[in-house]
């Protein structure tokens, strides 16, 4: 019965499922302190917005395990980013585009599947320091910042072990 993403999360017991009504959220979620499970209808039905530079989601080093289903997340900054410690985050099912950053920024291991990220800016997915798994995705139209003409990358993996699966990075600068 909340009509903010961020007060259910705050009420929900570590490890809870927080079901994801229909309908445009315009809000910055913090998952820290306690994994919980967001869980959306789907991703034409459930978006998160965020404005300001603040990632939609933030996973916190005290939330390993949570997950992220069936949700679109837009908006000005990071899609998801899930920080150093927030092991064995799962993201299922979303939509992560219009970004102005990267769609996912991972410190810690993680694993996507079934996922379009679409028109982020500087990298579509950015993994440092820890595994990752992307299966079933699409990495795609990624534009490089006009800062830096370099970036624009699909999927970034840096000092790690990225296991790619039955996904496709397309028209990335």
């Amino acid at each position: 019965p909340w009509t903010k993403i961020a007060a259910a999360v705050s009420a929900a017991a570590s490890g809870a499922i927080v079901a994801i009504a229909a309908g445009r959220y315009t809000e910055s979620l913090a998952l820290d302190g306690k994994p919980v499970k967001l869980w959306g209808r789907c991703p034409q039905m459930v978006e998160l917005a965020t404005s300001g530079r603040n990632a939609a989601i933030a996973v916190g080093s005290a939330a390993g395990k949570s997950e992220v289903h069936a949700i679109a997340v837009t908006g000005d900054g990071i899609g998801i980013a899930i920080a150093s410690g927030a092991n064995d985050v799962v993201l299922d099912a979303l939509w992560i585009h219009a970004t102005t950053a990267l769609g996912v920024d991972a410190l810690a291991p993680f694993a996507m599947r079934a996922s379009l990220i679409d028109g982020a800016h500087g990298r579509g997915v950015r993994v440092q320091y820890s595994a990752a798994s992307v299966e079933r995705s699409v990495v795609r139209n990624i534009d490089p910042e006009p800062t830096d003409l370099r970036l624009g990358q699909g999927i970034v993996a840096a000092d790690v072990g990225l296991r790619l699966v039955a996904s496709v990075v397309e028209n990335c600068h």
